[in-house]
């Protein structure tokens, strides 16, 4: 925040303390299976919708894990 004549304030974006302590107060309950089958069925779903093109499609991998996950 900015006000005339006094520094700037800088307030984070985010703060991975608050990410954690969210996740814990708003945990699934699931088993690994149903984990698995809820995170494939969202990954297929977001890659079948860009899937669309004109042109011939192409992918640049890093070698990470999300990588490996979309182009599979």
């Amino acid at each position: 925040m900015l006000k005339l004549g006094q520094p700037p304030v800088i307030h984070p974006y985010w703060e991975a303390r608050r990410v954690v302590e969210s996740g814990r107060a708003n945990r699934l309950v699931m088993s690994d299976r149903e984990a698995i089958e809820g995170l494939d069925t969202l990954l297929r779903d977001a890659v079948a919708r860009r899937m669309l093109a004109d042109v011939p499609l192409g992918a640049l991998l890093s070698g990470g894990i999300d990588s490996s996950t979309v182009v599979r």
